[in-house]
């Protein structure tokens, strides 16, 4: 009396229990692959992100905003507008790397300089073209064509 009962609940339950071990299975696999195309689209938004500074940096790079004026989206950071680089007062002293002995006037493409010339040019450069840190990236193309078709590393 007792035992075929108790034996159809035990299949029951039995079968209740794959049941739910077959549905949390497929939950785990489904949580598996969420977790997959988050990373997925996490990597694409960062990219994304990456280029995105590239592209204002080259603009920046290309052509300057004046310090002066502010454009409505500058306004609307407040803190976080950047600081400029303080130009510095004097540039540190260099010593030349062209001996006395070499051939002046020295030519520079199609035109001639003294060493004096020279001299002004490069310190009216250092004065008036404004210094910071480039951040350069190269693709794997541009390294193979630096590289040389033939070699793989740098």
């Amino acid at each position: 009396m007792v035992i075929r009962p108790f034996g159809r609940w035990s299949a029951d339950h039995l079968n209740r229990v794959n049941h739910s071990h077959d549905e949390l299975q497929s939950q785990v696999k489904l949580y598996d692959k969420q977790v997959a195309e988050s990373k997925k689209l996490r990597q694409t938004y960062y990219n994304k992100c990456r280029l995105l500074e590239d592209l204002e940096e080259e603009t920046n790079l290309a052509f300057p905003v004046p310090a002066t004026s502010a454009t409505a989206e500058e306004k609307g950071k407040g803190k976080e507008v950047e600081k400029e680089e303080e130009v510095p007062q004097s540039p540190p002293s260099r010593r030349s790397t062209l001996s006395d002995g070499d051939e002046w006037p020295l030519e520079i493409g199609d035109a001639f300089y003294s060493k004096e010339q020279l001299s002004d040019m490069i310190t009216h450069m250092m004065k008036e073209i404004r210094q910071k840190e480039v951040k350069v990236s190269f693709s794997p193309w541009a390294i193979q064509l630096i590289s040389g078709p033939n070699s793989r590393h740098l």
